[in-house]
């Protein structure tokens, strides 16, 4: 059966699908790649742009496993089943009293795929998904279990918080917790070139704040968000229009008249950034932060130290205006604490993180390749579940743990089972894909 991720820009057709419902069946599934030499991966919602779960051998979901294990309220800790959507997972915590600190825009993806690969929100005061992971159970390349807390395995967990699947097939996470909250969010339209100047201003004085800039406009759509003493509010019939008509269904009926007339496109992000919406938002966390996406495209973030910042938009301004992109989806400006987590895109420094977008079925490679050209040059480091053209010798450069993780990685899977020909070209050898790629 082939299966395809969520933009559709890579497919693949395993030799074997694992749907897990319980953990002795992933001891098996480990011990059989590693009798018939079948590279071994993990399948969550396919919302990577790069092909990280693309396997010819076994492909194994996590859909069996689920929900809420146990909640230690004196520590404001719990364990989760790897296979919990966050949508799910945030229900869940609610009704429970609790929330997560912080979250991304996208919450269909699986907990366990989330933290592996180091998705983000925003907010400098705050670290990826993968910082507020304290715990974790994963099953090694030799089909043991590795249990990793404050109080075993200890010195594994900053390795196995970012892993990329690498270390073993993980089960449960540990996630610190807090009271449940409710946030205000604002969305503004400013203009770029003073969000610049006040960048230091808003992310001291915002608990979360991020920006979409329209290329060839100097507009970008603002979001700010503080937590409320307030009762939640019931989302407006203007909420709801901006959210669904708006923000989905016009973007999608533009993207495609873009696709089929590209002369328009600059025409379309102008109009795009005349429509854009003001709102205000007051609701409970996890609904606040999460955004309904409904128009597939292609992307690419890079984290930059956040000191060159600035330089960096400047040029991707004039790299756009340069090459003429026709490009009309708007350019993702995040924020991220610095963390001490081995493959994570944010260790050592606070970061800023850029992420550039192509509707689905629109050239994208020259934008890309333009775009990746300036992120790298202010040492950017790749999103691990986003496109990027970078290779392990390159990637070696940019983390000073690389060679540590190797070595445990190693250790962990000594049969490299959890390696397939796409993986060898980041952390080992480089072989031509044996994947059917149509766009990574």
């Amino acid at each position: 059966m082939k299966k395809t991720n969520w933009a559709g820009n890579f497919n693949f057709t395993p030799q074997v699908i694992e749907t897990v419902g319980a953990e002795e069946q992933i001891a098996q599934a480990i011990q059989r790649a590693r009798r018939e030499n079948l590279p071994l991966r993990v399948y969550g919602s396919g919302h990577s742009f790069y092909p990280l779960v693309a396997t010819p051998g076994v492909s194994m979901s996590l859909a069996g496993l689920q929900g809420v294990i146990a909640i230690d309220h004196e520590q404001r800790e719990g364990w989760i089943w790897g296979g919990t959507q966050i949508r799910t997972l945030g229900s869940q915590l609610h009704a429970l009293g609790y929330g997560m600190e912080n979250l991304g825009d996208i919450d269909v993806q699986s907990i366990a795929g989330a933290v592996s690969t180091g998705t983000h929100g925003t907010g400098i005061q705050f670290g990826s998904l993968s910082t507020q992971m304290v715990g974790l159970e994963f099953w090694n390349g030799r089909g043991e279990k590795v249990e990793v807390t404050s109080k075993k395995n200890s010195h594994l967990l900053d390795a196995a918080r970012v892993s990329l699947g690498l270390l073993g097939v993980i089960t449960k996470v540990q996630l610190r917790l807090q009271q449940k909250f409710v946030l205000e969010m604002t969305q503004t339209k400013e203009a770029l070139s003073s969000l610049i100047p006040s960048l230091a201003k808003n992310l001291q004085n915002e608990r979360n704040f991020e920006f979409f800039w329209f290329p060839h406009t100097d507009t970008a759509l603002v979001k700010r968000s503080r937590t409320s003493t307030e009762a939640p509010l019931a989302a407006t019939f203007g909420q709801k229009f901006n959210d669904i008509v708006l923000e989905n269904g016009a973007l999608g009926l533009l993207s495609g008249l873009c696709r089929w007339v590209p002369p328009v496109t600059q025409k379309v992000s102008q109009f795009c950034a005349l429509a854009a919406g003001e709102t205000y938002r007051r609701d409970w966390s996890h609904r606040v932060f999460a955004t309904d996406r409904w128009v597939k495209f292609l992307e690419m973030e890079y984290a930059v130290p956040i000191e060159h910042f600035p330089a960096v938009v400047s040029e991707v301004q004039a790299e756009i205006h340069r090459g003429n992109y026709r490009v009309h989806f708007p350019i993702e400006c995040r924020f991220v604490k610095k963390d001490s987590i081995w493959l994570s895109p944010a260790y050592g420094r606070d970061s800023a993180l850029i992420a550039v977008h192509m509707y689905r079925g629109m050239p994208y490679r020259d934008y890309f390749a333009a775009m990746e050209r300036v992120f790298r040059k202010y040492d950017g480091r790749p999103h691990w579940g986003k496109l990027h053209s970078l290779k392990a010798a390159e990637l070696r450069e940019l983390y000073p743990k690389w060679d540590a993780f190797q070595t445990l990685r190693a250790e962990m899977d000594p049969d490299s089972i959890f390696l397939t020909e796409r993986m060898k070209q980041i952390f080992g050898e480089s072989r031509s894909p044996v994947l059917s790629q149509k766009g990574a």
